[in-house]
């Protein structure tokens, strides 16, 4: 618990320049909106950029796009 504690100052003290609270930290995640996580999915997600790999036969199943 101690060392995920100083991992976490660490890490905001490196990437921000500061200590963030918890309780900024939840803010912010609770700030986040279903919409936002669509989009960030639409842009990791591209049909051209997935691959299927199947083991099995494969009778039943169907692809489609996302």
């Amino acid at each position: 618990l101690f060392r995920s504690r100083m991992m976490r100052l660490a890490r905001s003290v490196y990437t921000l320049g500061r200590v963030e609270s918890l309780k900024t930290i939840m803010n912010k995640i609770d700030a986040v909106t279903s919409e936002e996580i669509r989009e960030l999915a639409r842009e990791l997600f591209r049909n051209e950029a997935l691959n299927v790999v199947a083991l099995g036969p494969l009778k039943k199943l169907q692809l489609r796009e996302l």
